[in-house]
């Protein structure tokens, strides 16, 4: 971010609502259901922890007072950096004063493609922007980060061992496989 700030002609405000891993209870992760069906507990995470927050900022940062109606007085448009072959995570914003844009999407930039701008610039090629404990990683990804962030790994193990008694009468785990992560299997394909 430090990097991005020096080239970024737009200012970079940096927030923070707490930190989830902190706040398990909010934090999706793999249980069971009644009949034993593997299930994932709601996801909270994005909007409590990323659009609300910034809602907020840009609210102050325009002078609104908290709770003061926007609706009709103004209109905010938010860039957001979804790449082309992500485009199915796109999605209409729902608050009335905020119009949300996909310029990667309208470029058709790929993940790929926005790689080698980066390395082209003379910048180290970019991890996926995720957070280190979320279930919705690949096997892919698990095996990655436990080879080449082993640092990174052991804090998901972490948070995998904190998050396990966090629902009232099942164990919540952040692998698929309803093991803990230190012990998951991830089943990854060569290429």
């Amino acid at each position: 971010l430090e990097r991005v700030k020096r080239f970024s002609k737009i200012p970079i405000h940096t927030i923070t609502v707490g930190n989830l891993g902190n706040d398990l209870i909010r934090l999706p992760a793999f249980t069971t259901n009644d009949v034993g069906k593997q299930v994932i507990r709601r996801r909270q995470c994005t909007p409590v922890y990323k659009i609300k927050p910034i809602e907020m900022v840009v609210r102050y940062l325009l002078g609104f007072e908290k709770g003061e109606r926007l609706g009709g007085r103004i209109l905010v448009e938010s860039l957001q950096g979804i790449s082309y072959d992500e485009a199915i995570r796109m999605r209409p914003s729902q608050t009335s004063w905020v119009r949300i844009l996909y310029p990667l999407v309208d470029m058709k930039l790929t993940r790929d493609d926005c790689k080698k701008i980066v390395t082209d610039a003379g910048l180290p090629e970019p991890m996926k922007s995720s957070c280190v404990g979320c279930p919705y990683h690949s096997d892919q990804y698990w095996q990655m980060l436990k080879e080449e962030y082993p640092e990174e790994f052991a804090k998901a193990v972490q948070l995998d061992k904190r998050v396990r008694n966090t629902s009232e009468d099942r164990q919540t785990f952040l692998h698929k496989s309803l093991v803990p992560l230190d012990q998951a299997v991830f089943k990854v394909t060569k290429t």
